[in-house]
């Protein structure tokens, strides 16, 4: 599809997902998991490639409490962005937390996407980018409905509003304000 937009061939942007705790971790139309043995069924095909980064002292717990609690509010679908904000960027905040900030993710995962629209004229490169946020978008709505259960969906909908609003009274009740604790 991109090389279709583009006009050009281009190298794939890759997706990317974090194994560990015997589950994947990705980022579509938000953060999800499934067992290792069972993301080609979700994938339609077996990764192309693995890398095995090493090992990481971050318990599950913690590292799912910090998905939930720092990256959801970051990685969902209105944040989603084909080219600058996708499961590479994700699986590269998510591997920085297991291991310690020492990401040695090899560079071209990054690049295909971040770089893509360079060789394009400025106009050609944003109408690009527009058309394929929104084209995206469509697609992994569809595909993301299509593999979860609906009150799987509502419930996590759910308790992302709660927590946005939580973050919005934080917010409005900041120093200096009712409810703020003063810092000097």
């Amino acid at each position: 599809m991109m090389s279709a937009l583009l006009r050009k061939e281009m190298p794939a942007i890759w997706h990317v997902g974090v194994g560990v705790y015997g589950k994947e971790y990705w980022f579509s139309t938000r953060i999800e998991s499934k067992d290792l043995g069972d993301t080609e069924t979700a994938f339609g095909m077996v990764p192309h490639a693995t890398y095995d980064l090493g090992h990481t002292l971050v318990g599950r717990e913690a590292f799912e409490a910090y998905l939930e609690e720092e990256l959801d509010a970051r990685f969902n679908i209105d944040t989603y962005k084909v080219f600058t904000h996708n499961c590479n960027h994700f699986s590269r905040d998510a591997l920085a937390f297991l291991m310690g900030g020492n990401v040695e993710m090899p560079s071209y995962i990054l690049e295909n996407s971040d770089k893509a629209l360079d060789a394009l004229p400025q106009g050609q490169a944003m109408l690009t980018k527009t058309i394929a946020n929104q084209v995206a978008r469509v697609v992994m709505l569809a595909w993301g409905n299509a593999n979860r259960s609906k009150e799987e969906i509502a419930r996590r909908e759910a308790r992302r509003k709660t927590k946005k609003i939580e973050v919005d009274e934080a917010q409005a009740n900041g120093p200096g304000k009712e409810g703020g604790q003063q810092m000097a």
